[in-house]
């Protein structure tokens, strides 16, 4: 398909050259400032760059007669079907923004595998791809080892976060490790050798548990595939350097483990957790979070909610989610990710979306195992090897790594899997045949051809390109970032708070409630009252025994009263409210304290009118207590709060007068609650608490008593 002819050779190193160069300079480049939002638009947009020049340097003839050969060629087609699958999905999405960033990731990474399964597998062109990966990987985790010591998040200075960068390493560690075992050239064997151990050190360093199953799985993968290539166990002994390649891996990764976990106790730490993986907090999220992305799956099975649409929809099955309108201004982030890429693909492209994609997996599974068995150089069977083991440990650490739904690592998992097909020969080069001699006149009418093909090869590119542009209102990169909380907020009030005259502290007497407000704020969002989320959990401490605060059932899961029949022992306690929100491990809590005053000594107080007419006057109301205690202890009015706004009161609504009589102005619909203090026979404060309603009517009707009806009389007849 992109088969360069043999006339070109002065150039055959170009791609190559220009793919290792410009993925050195973009990989490398520190995770800050533009470059975070950039540089997987600019990845991408390199991927498909480098196709247009590949396809626009074909020939017309060669291109449409082997059309057939490429799309039965390897994983080719189902490829090209997921593309086609995921351009429509992404037109049909609600999100368009998130979408097409989708989509050109997807596409750029598709793209980037036909050049490297066709542009480098000519005179071996691609182990100039593979030495470009060992400096890369090379250089970018010592630069991460230089930010370890300084930085706040380790191993996080060029991705942005450390489970990226454990995925690029396990994608390029088969690779480091096959080069610096069959390498011929000794210089280029050492530089391997150097870059396999840092980069070892590095996977670990990176903490990512998925990542470190995922290495295990992909070294034993490769140990096994050249175990098979011996005859058979027995024949080990007979091919010592085959045995050691089976030994090596294990051996140095002992080895690397002790020397690096000696020195660690943060990587210490990581690793005991496997002993309790049910309570970790991570493990925790995750099933969480995989929970609300399968009722997501179940919505919508068969063809998704459309690609890119995870990160705006997943709000509707986990409440606790990054908030939409933050979604669609910054783009989607590490928490709006299934951190599983099998079950976020099934929520975006459905079941026949993942199907394509298993089926493109398995070709390319097929395809290579296949070509081993037939491959006769050793440095292709070695780089072939080593990207199936890759392939293998993606798959295993794609159960609970978002790694690969962000442009830097999945690009770099396709180029992967092109240099296995290129490696496994998928597209063999033409038989050679003697060129006739061509008259310097058909010379010149064939270049007018061959200009406009490659013209026009590139106006197709340079059209999907910009089609991608025009069709969205702009493009939504993720970013490998995780939602920050900044502002976490709980307040309290209930009808004895903030009121004058007041107390010294938050106050809550028998049969009132506490409300519990909660301000919650992510990173770049709005302000949200979070108070009856499911994931905020309340509890009740304090001095106050139990009984003494009651909390609601739900969706009132944030009130807490203080039953009226509330006794002397939670008279003057404390009653401590904590909020608490687990957000990804993070603990937030908040807490507020009210004091209880409800006991009322066992003196009882009424009201003579507990309900007044709305005349508009002062009313006159009498308050008569039974037993009430004398001298210092007698009860003396406290205040009165008027509802149901308290900033109503005014001069002259409320006048005391001589013996417990008051004055209330009889405003229609105003509640009147009337507050004495006494205390009981152990000097405890106490208080009465009584309320009177004002009607809507003006007057009411006086009711008098019917006379008995008269002998021979039936009552109810005139």
């Amino acid at each position: 398909m992109l088969h360069i002819p043999r006339s070109r050779r002065t150039s055959e190193l170009a791609l190559p050259a220009l793919l290792v160069a410009v993925l050195t300079i973009l990989m490398l480049a520190p995770h800050v400032g533009a470059v975070t939002h950039l540089r997987p638009l600019l990845l991408e947009g390199l991927a498909l760059g480098l196709f247009a020049i590949a396809l626009a340097r074909t020939q017309p003839d060669s291109l449409l007669q082997r059309a057939v050969v490429v799309l039965r060629a390897g994983p080719n087609l189902p490829l090209l079907l997921l593309v086609g699958y995921a351009l429509v999905s992404s037109r049909l999405a609600p999100y368009k923004g998130l979408a097409n960033s989708e989509w050109l990731r997807l596409a750029g990474g598709v793209t980037l595998y036909f050049v490297a399964a066709y542009a480098t597998q000519a005179r071996d062109r691609y182990r100039s791809v593979v030495d470009g990966l060992i400096a890369i990987a090379l250089l970018g985790t010592l630069m991460e080892f230089a930010q370890y010591a300084h930085s706040d998040s380790p191993m996080s200075a060029l991705f942005g976060n450390r489970q990226l960068l454990a995925s690029f390493l396990l994608l390029v560690m088969p690779l480091l490790l096959v080069v610096s075992l069959v390498a011929r050239n000794a210089r280029r064997k050492v530089v391997a050798q150097i870059a396999f151990t840092v980069v070892a050190a590095g996977l670990m360093m990176a903490q990512t548990r998925s990542a470190w199953a995922g290495a295990l799985v992909s070294l034993t993968v490769l140990g096994a595939i050249y175990a098979s290539r011996s005859a058979g166990l027995r024949q080990l002994a007979r091919h010592k350097h085959r045995a050691a390649l089976v030994l090596v891996p294990l051996i140095g990764t002992v080895g690397l483990y002790l020397a690096v976990s000696l020195t660690s106790p943060a990587l210490n730490a990581r690793l005991q957790t496997f002993a309790h993986l049910a309570g970790d907090t991570n493990v925790v999220w995750r099933q969480h979070q995989w929970l609300g992305t399968w009722h997501m799956v179940l919505a919508h099975p068969w063809l998704g909610w459309g690609l890119g649409s995870y990160a705006a929809i997943i709000n509707q099955f986990v409440p606790d989610s990054t908030p939409l309108d933050m979604v669609l201004r910054s783009g989607a982030n590490l928490t709006q990710n299934a951190h599983n890429l099998y079950l976020q693909t099934l929520a975006e492209l459905g079941i026949f979306g993942t199907a394509i994609y298993l089926w493109a997996i398995g070709a390319f599974f097929f395809t290579g195992i296949r070509a081993l068995r037939h491959q006769e150089s050793p440095g292709r069977f070695a780089v072939l090897a080593a990207c199936l083991a890759a392939v293998a440990g993606q798959m295993v650490d794609a159960v609970a790594n978002p790694a690969y739904q962000f442009g830097e690592v999945s690009l770099l998992f396709w180029l992967v899997v092109g240099l296995g097909m290129a490696a496994a020969k998928i597209a063999p080069r033409p038989e050679a045949a003697s060129a006739p001699e061509v008259a310097p006149e058909s010379r010149r009418r064939a270049f007018a051809p061959r200009l406009a093909w490659q013209g026009a090869m590139l106006a197709l590119v340079g059209t999907v390109v910009a089609s991608g542009y025009a069709l969205g209102q702009d493009f939504l990169p993720a970013e490998p970032i995780y939602t920050q909380i900044t502002r976490f907020d709980v307040t309290a009030r209930s009808g004895s708070t903030g009121t004058t005259p007041g107390y010294r502290q938050p106050t809550v007497m028998t049969g009132e409630c506490i409300e519990l407000q909660v301000a919650l704020q992510f990173q770049g969002s709005n302000v949200y009252q979070a108070e009856r989320s499911p994931f905020i959990t309340y509890t009740v401490g304090g001095t106050a025994p139990a009984g003494c605060v009651v909390q609601q059932p739900p969706p009132n899961q944030n009130v807490f009263c203080v039953p009226s029949t509330a006794g002397t022992e939670c008279n003057g306690k404390t009653a401590d409210l904590t909020a608490t929100y687990v957000f990804r491990g993070q603990v937030l809590t908040k807490t507020v304290s009210f004091n209880i005053l409800g006991a009322t000594c066992g003196v009882t107080a009424s009201v003579d009118r507990p309900v007044l007419p709305a005349t508009g006057n002062l009313e006159t109301v009498t308050v008569n207590f039974v037993n009430p205690p004398t001298g210092t202890k007698a009860p003396i009015l406290k205040r009165v709060e008027i509802y149901p706004d308290v900033t109503l009161v005014r001069n002259g609504d409320v006048v005391p007068g001589p013996n417990n009589t008051i004055q209330l102005k009889a405003v229609a619909g105003r509640t009147y609650v009337i507050l004495y203090k006494t205390c009981d026979a152990f000097n405890r404060p106490c208080y009465i608490r009584l309320v009177v309603l004002v009607s809507t009517r003006t007057a009411f009707e006086q009711t008098t008593t019917p006379e008995p009806p008269k002998p021979g009389e039936v009552p109810g007849t005139v």
